[in-house]
């Protein structure tokens, strides 16, 4: 690939995704709200609903950024150690979106990337030993004394398999609405769907393998 091309992918919105994600996630430099899905759902609605009201006015993309300021600034006006972190993520974000492709791909990285990971990250087990305790008890409840000699054979690598087996449950799950999501979009190309696919597989496995090695420490 030559250097020309890279250049020219990096132009590319949907490239932001990826990045907008890594912001909304990066506590010690914007404050980490990306992990607040009921903030995102606010945010996202009021940037649709000046999209909607303004009529693709030429100062659409400063109203919605001034939105997101405004929201940041009432949710953390009693969080005094955010501060800094909070402009700086209002700032970052205004350097960032610059029109409104930009602003569809912040959207989108709020609305159908980050939200939904946060639930599929809740849902996956946090405890390998919880998660092996749990299963064990099922084979004794159901099969008293002669299940002992099976608990035992499976107590080392049951919850390693089943946490790993609940994380593949939910990658594909939400892996899986997202892409009919992006099917039905026509205006997005292939390969700008295959970007925010890999943005989306991506930050998920950073995530999850965070949680593993929760996991880990505590087995």
């Amino acid at each position: 690939m030559k250097s020309t091309d890279i250049l020219d992918q990096s132009k590319n919105p949907w490239h932001k995704v990826y990045w907008f994600a890594r912001m909304l996630i990066n506590n010690d430099k914007y404050a980490g709200i990306g992990k607040d899905s009921k903030l995102l759902t606010n945010i996202v609605t009021r940037l649709k609903l000046i999209e909607q009201q303004n009529n693709g006015a030429d100062d659409t993309v400063k109203l919605q950024l001034q939105s997101i300021r405004n929201i940041l600034s009432e949710r953390f006006k009693k969080a005094k150690a955010s501060h800094e972190r909070i402009e700086k993520l209002n700032n970052d974000l205004e350097i960032e979106i610059i029109n409104e492709n930009d602003m569809q791909a912040f959207i989108l990285t709020c609305e159908q990337i980050m939200i939904p990971l946060n639930k599929a990250i809740e849902i996956i087990p946090s405890d390998d030993k919880k998660f092996t305790l749990g299963v064990s008890k099922d084979f004794l409840d159901s099969q008293g004394d002669k299940a002992l000699a099976t608990v035992i054979k499976f107590w080392d690598d049951l919850g390693v398999k089943g946490c790993l087996t609940a994380e593949r449950s939910e990658i594909v799950r939400a892996f899986t609405v997202l892409r009919i999501l992006l099917s039905n979009d026509k205006a997005i190309s292939e390969v700008d769907k295959d970007i925010i696919l890999t943005s989306f597989t991506q930050e998920f496995e950073r995530r999850a393998g965070q949680k593993r090695k929760s996991r880990a420490g505590g087995s």
